[in-house]
């Protein structure tokens, strides 16, 4: 089962994705926050496989959270962010994707495609994540055995 943070300032807006995310199956709302503050912070404090993100925001908004996001680890060791917005300006997807967002859905959301976006995305987080492992187990391999031959 999937945990997901979902950020937004609106109830509403909420409630409306975290009963699209229980209709799909197999994902549980592990965090809501309604500012980035606190979603910050319950990263630090909860384990989540994915994040949903509004973008526009009071005081510090989704721009705020991704750059924040980047400070705290490196991109296979975080959850992928899945920002949801009714914004269809291109710049923004764009200074989404490059603050480091793994998709950008459109409000509203389909259930279907919302499924699969979310197992796309987790699905490459945690294949990123494993070959990170891996190449660290080697690279621990790699210098045992150069002692070895020492």
């Amino acid at each position: 089962m999937l945990r997901a943070m979902i950020v937004d300032d609106e109830a509403p807006a909420r409630s409306e994705l975290a009963f699209l995310l229980e209709e799909i199956g197999d994902v549980e709302i592990a965090v809501e926050a309604d500012n980035v503050r606190k979603a910050i912070e319950s990263l630090k404090e909860h384990r989540c496989d994915v994040v949903f993100l509004d973008i526009n925001m009071p005081v510090l908004d989704g721009y705020g959270f991704l750059k924040g996001l980047r400070r705290m680890g490196a991109p296979q060791d975080l959850p992928p962010v899945l920002v949801v917005t009714a914004d269809d300006e291109s710049e923004v997807w764009t200074k989404c994707l490059d603050l480091g967002a793994a998709e950008v859905l459109p409000k509203p959301i389909s259930p279907g495609i919302l499924r699969r976006r979310v197992d796309n995305a987790v699905e490459l987080y945690s294949t990123r994540r494993d070959l990170k492992r891996r190449v660290n187990e080697l690279a621990s391999d790699v210098v045992a055995k150069n002692k070895e031959l020492r």
